[in-house]
């Protein structure tokens, strides 16, 4: 009669395995850095685009392929991508406003993605609330970022701009806390004062669909004044069901879009673009 002796029995994993393999996961999804450095070599044009919110059938895709390419086609120009890309709805009625469904939404920016990435003009990307549904359905954004090599971005972000005499301070988010009826730039003003922001040049989110840029000078004593733009992203979906449900009329193409700003390479000077077709005209010469 023959016997098996199991020298290897089962055992309950205890504290010490869970804790090692809890750890080799999070490596496996941990995020880029929340702090980036670049280093640019003359002026630059900055451009930044939020809430595209594509796969609905509102949203503006003749700007967004006029935005795309004006920047693809200025040597000076680069872009971030500040979450909500895709529509990407899952209940209803949501998902029947849908013009394409989210597997063709992800198409449409991953074929976005790499074309700005092909021309070396996507510095990051950031996380939004619609990208982010996408998590457990293997299509996430996030994912295809980072195989690209593309920074991929969740939460504040500050990053740092070299040129050649100036060096100059962005803090970028999807979404900052706070807002205002009275003021379209209070996310951004809030997070100077209490979320990390104080002693940037340049703080920038979405999320919110009100465009609105301010400027204002903050003083850490007994230092000298520093000029600081604030700067709240406009979508390119100018309304849905659910907002016309809470009494929003739909946006006009004023109140939409991303904005840019060019930031000098010999004196600490930021101008600012309402218009990111504007901001990217080529202008020869003149670099």
């Amino acid at each position: 009669m023959s016997e098996v002796i199991d020298n290897s029995p089962p055992q309950t994993p205890n504290f010490e395995s869970w804790s090692a393999r809890f750890q080799k996961s999070q490596e496996a999804f941990s995020q880029d850095s929340h702090v980036l450095d670049f280093t640019f070599m003359g002026p630059v044009i900055l451009s930044y685009m939020s809430d595209l919110h594509v796969g609905h059938p509102t949203t503006h895709y003749d700007r967004i392929d006029k935005e795309v390419n004006a920047i693809v086609k200025n040597p000076d120009a680069f872009v971030f991508l500040l979450g909500d890309l895709i529509d990407n709805m899952h209940w209803n009625p949501g998902q029947f406003e849908e013009m394409e469904q989210t597997p063709e939404q992800v198409g449409y920016i991953h074929a976005m993605i790499n074309h700005l990435a092909d021309n070396k003009k996507l510095l990051g990307s950031w996380n939004g609330d619609h990208d982010g549904w996408l998590a457990k359905s293997g299509m996430d954004i996030p994912t295809l970022l980072r195989i690209m090599g593309i920074h991929s971005l969740s939460g504040p972000t500050y990053i740092n701009a070299h040129l050649d005499k100036a060096d100059y301070r962005i803090m970028g988010a999807h979404q900052l806390p706070g807002h205002s009826m009275y003021n379209n730039t209070h996310p951004q003003m809030r997070a100077e004062r209490f979320a990390g922001g104080r002693g940037a040049d340049i703080i920038v989110s979405g999320h919110n669909h009100q465009k609105g840029h301010a400027e204002d000078y903050t003083r850490e004593w007994p230092g000298e004044p520093h000029l600081v733009h604030y700067l709240s992203l406009g979508s390119y979906k100018p309304g849905d069901s659910w907002l016309e449900k809470k009494g929003y009329p739909p946006q006009r193409r004023a109140e939409m879009y991303g904005a840019a700003t060019r930031l000098d390479n010999k004196t600490k000077g930021v101008i600012y673009f309402e218009d990111i077709l504007e901001a990217n005209k080529i202008r020869k010469g003149k670099r």
